[in-house]
């Protein structure tokens, strides 16, 4: 009996190509692993393997994944060992294996840095592959922007000219633009292939060829075709046969070439193997090439100072050959295309103004290339400085900021209130129905035609360069608000980690509020009603009395972690710290950077013109901070510095009645004062001598430093106390008894002629907004000693004059109480309006009367009323006469 012989093997052939490897070392792995896996699966279906025992599928998974994959699995730990052999569970350990190696903060760094290539389709799916890799909240608008940003010329100005670009658009307008261009393309070689002349012969023609005039060599229609180096294409020699000619290129704005075939390399960038490329543009000033002349090698060579290229370059004329030494770099250059350099050079340059000797590595490039210095030469060589400037630009846009969405809490107890629509100047209209129509443009206001609970009123204001500012009047909305009640931040909260600072900066948040959004439902809230229609603000408006708490809020969550950084309002400080100069300008250029980093990351708009940077000193909500400390800002005690001394004893009584005031703040007060109280003695003679005036200016000095002079804090209550004389009015704004800032100014001739309560309404309307920067958006008391002003404001703004309506329409951007105050006690604003400054600072009498004069022309009156007047005035004999002694006499 043989040998049985053994069972033969079963090999499990397949048709189809194994999926490849997962990859695990490069790129987003966790992406890398989804693809892989859906790979996989295919496999498995068409291979027939999902029909095969659960253990096969594994090994089939194992085979296609590689070694790295089988070595992971052996050190997989199995709750149950049936798992082991599990398909789906094998799977569920691969993933959460890979996942946690996707680094998002790479792959978005990856996204911002992938170049354009065509054709446009194949950019989209590689953008669109690595815009899954980053996680964005907002991917399509991601991708818009790197599109918009990424693409050049005539394409990214067809872009920006769209009015609310969205992503389905851009790829649209590029398609377009893509297609265009081959069919443009297209065209042009067809009509080149048609006008082409070839010389054909018959060599089997039996007829004798006819005599010719013979045509010389300059003029034969043979010749040979080459491309042009001023268009790129195939065409017959001679200028009028080339396309360029007599057009303009877009790249460097010269004549007769095409962009394409642009000499002018505005940027270079270096690169070496296995890093991305850089594409860079070259930096102007002022549309201008900034040049410098080098001498090398003997010889003045004109550089262009390129500050946005990585390497320098030097044409091939300039170097000797045996300088020049092979090179693996690959330059990239402007229209995205790479160029082989023809070497690399060390040479030794000289600056003829300094005669200084510089050893440079340059790239030779052909000769028909402009010779450049890049960014790290010409920083070396002190041939320019780098502004901190140059980030700004980054994050300084016309278009809105984003700090999130914001939801505004309503008290239910309050009942809603929809308020009329207000009467504007005829002059006026125009102006509104514009703004309104450009704040619908950006996306602040939002038209609304259906029922809301809430109807506010428009207010209008005047911005320092004549245009119009159209707010929400929110004061009934204001009583309905519940504040969060964020503490916001005060100067003593910063000073004390400024201890080391040395060098300052001061940015300005772009429309700081219309960084926050409104959600549906709050910005219904917000419904304002204009003679235009009714609209809602999409965007967190002025006024409102919880704005400032929200915003400061959201602004901490951006830059509450950053050292050395501190959020005030709009306003952002950066202080740079260290034993000297030179390490607080580092210090304070790293933490710029961070800042300005993160309000790009966070679109933050900065205001670029409001920016001071890298300052030994900066003016800050009325201080002056140094690297000594804090000086109180001039501005603030203008109005006693320059304040006159008294002429009569009722001056010198209203001086000590301030000072008095001021007593529990001023140290030896009687002392200093009894040479000026003696005056008030009625035995005594009125004489103003020297030691009056010694102690006349000693008390200014006292009054205007600290600790009299508080500074200010948004968690303390606001008092404004106001008061108008015959002929000026004061102001000081008060917090805890103590004044942060004084202000006065004299009467215009026409307002010395206002009734008192009127005067008296503006001293009111002058404090408020002389003190916009503290009054604005919270609650203040305002301190006055004119009793029928506080009557006068619990009736309806159309009951009063119509100089009153105009100063109380003012009013109404403010959140403030009014009470009375007797004039014994309101000491500081009555010496103030007496002893008021010369300025005539904030005179509204003449816009005042102009803007009375053009209400009065938009009363309503019907025809019929007219002409009933017109009737009346015919037969009255008062008006008849007052008509004829009107048209007779003459003008004095």
């Amino acid at each position: 009996m043989g040998e049985a012989e053994p069972n033969p093997v079963q090999v499990y052939n397949c048709p189809f190509r194994l999926p490849p490897q997962l990859e695990l070392t490069t790129g987003n792995v966790s992406e890398n692993f989804k693809k892989w896996k859906r790979q996989v699966e295919v496999y498995l279906a068409a291979s027939g393997g999902t029909d095969k025992a659960k253990e096969v599928q594994v090994a089939i998974i194992l085979s296609c994944g590689g070694p790295h994959v089988v070595e992971i699995y052996d050190q997989f730990q199995w709750e149950d060992g049936n798992d082991k052999n599990d398909p789906e569970k094998l799977f569920e350990k691969l993933q959460s294996y890979c996942n946690p190696r996707s680094n998002e903060v790479l792959e978005s760094h990856r996204f911002w840095k992938l170049p354009y290539q065509d054709p446009f389709d194949s950019f989209l799916t590689d953008l669109k592959t690595r815009a899954a890799s980053c996680n964005f909240k907002e991917p399509d608008r991601m991708m818009r922007d790197k599109i918009v940003f990424t693409v050049t010329g005539k394409l990214q100005e067809l872009l920006l000219r769209e009015d609310k670009l969205t992503l389905e658009r851009t790829i649209q307008v590029c398609r377009a633009y893509e297609q265009s261009n081959r069919q443009v393309k297209e065209l042009r070689e067809a009509t080149l292939k048609v006008n082409k002349i070839q010389k054909s012969t018959d060599k089997h023609s039996k007829r004798k060829p006819e005599k010719r005039k013979e045509i010389p060599k300059t003029k034969q229609t043979q010749f040979e075709r080459k491309d042009c180096e001023f268009c790129g294409y195939k065409h017959e020699p001679g200028k009028s046969k080339c396309p360029a000619w007599g057009k303009r290129c877009e790249q460097c704005g010269g004549k007769n070439h095409f962009k394409a075939k642009c000499k002018k390399i505005h940027s270079v960038s270096q690169e070496q193997e296995f890093d991305e490329d850089q594409w860079l543009k070259a930096v102007r000033a002022g549309g201008k090439e900034v040049t410098a002349v080098m001498k090398v090698n003997d010889c003045d060579v004109r550089f262009q100072l390129d500050s946005a290229a990585d390497v320098n370059t030097i044409s091939q004329c300039h170097v000797r050959k045996e300088q020049c030494k092979p090179t693996k770099v690959r330059l990239n250059m402007w229209n995205k295309t790479n160029m082989k350099p023809l070497g690399e050079a060390d040479l030794t340059v000289i600056n003829p103004r300094t005669k200084e000797k510089h050893q440079l590595r340059f790239i030779v490039v052909p000769n028909q290339f402009t010779c450049l210095l890049g960014l790290d030469t010409v920083q070396k060589l002190k041939l320019i400085t780098i502004n901190d400037e140059r980030f700004i630009s980054n994050v300084s846009s016309s278009d809105l900021g984003d700090l999130g969405t914001a939801h505004l809490h309503v008290d239910s107890n309050v009942r809603p209130k929809v308020l009329p629509c207000r009467k504007i100047p005829i002059a006026l209209q125009s102006l509104v129905r514009e703004e309104l129509q450009k704040l619908e443009d950006r996306g602040v206001l939002i038209p609304i035609t259906d029922p809301t609970p809430w109807v506010s009123q428009m207010a209008i204001a005047r911005k320092a360069n004549g245009k119009l500012r159209l707010c929400i009047d929110p004061q009934a909305l204001n009583t309905a608000l519940m504040r969060e009640h964020y503490r916001l931040p005060v100067l003593d909260d910063i000073l004390p980690q400024l201890s080391k600072a040395r060098i300052f900066t001061k940015l300005d948040v772009k429309e700081a509020f219309w960084h926050v959004k409104l959600d549906e439902e709050s910005s219904r809230l917000t419904t304002m009603i204009t003679p235009f229609g009714r609209y809602r603000w999409a965007r967190l408006p002025f006024g409102l009395k919880v704005s400032s708490e929200i915003f400061q809020r959201k602004l901490d969550e951006v830059f509450g972690n950053v050292t050395g950084v501190f959020s005030v309002v709009d306003d952002i400080i950066i202080a740079g710290c260290g034993a000297n100069d030179t390490e607080a300008k580092q210090d304070h250029d790293l933490k710029l950077k961070k800042v300005l980093e993160r309000c790009e990351e966070r679109h933050i708009t900065l205001n670029k013109e409001k920016q001071e940077i890298g300052l030994k000193e900066i003016s800050f909500h009325g201080h002056v901070i140094t690297k000594d400390g804090v000086k109180i800002d001039d501005k603030k005690v203008k109005a006693i510095n320059d304040m006159q001394p008294p002429t009569d004893v009722s001056g010198v009584k209203r001086l000590c009645g301030m000072v008095q005031y001021m007593a529990k703040f001023l140290s030896d007060l009687s002392t200093i004062l009894e040479p000026i109280r003696e005056l008030t003695r009625k035995e005594k003679a009125w004489h103003w001598s020297e030691d009056c005036e010694a102690a006349f200016q000693k008390i200014k000095k006292m009054l205007t430093e600290t600790p009299v002079l508080a500074y200010f804090d948004p968690g303390k209550e606001v008092v404004l106390q106001v008061d108008s004389s015959k002929d000026g009015i004061g102001a000081v704004l008060l917090q805890g008894g103590r004044p942060v800032e004084y202000a006065s100014r004299s009467l215009t001739a026409s307002e010395r002629n206002w009734a008192q309560i009127e005067k008296e309404a503006l001293s009111v309307l002058y404090g408020l907004e002389r003190f916009d920067q503290y009054t604005y958006g919270r609650k203040v008391t305002i301190h006055n000693d004119h009793k029928p002003l506080e009557a006068i404001l619990k009736k309806p703004l159309a009951m009063a004059p119509k100089r009153l309506q105009d100063i109380m329409m003012r009013w109404n951007r403010y959140d403030f109480d009014f009470v009375y105050v007797k004039g014994s006690n309101l000491t500081i604003a009555d010496t103030l309006s007496r002893a008021y400054l010369k300025s005539v600072e904030g005179n509204f009498s003449e816009r005042l009367r102009i803007l009375s004069l053009k209400i009065a022309e938009t009363c309503d009156v019907p025809d019929a009323r007219l002409l009933e007047i017109r009737e009346a005035t015919q037969v009255d004999d008062e008006m008849q006469t007052l008509k004829e002694t009107e048209q007779n006499t003459k003008p004095l």
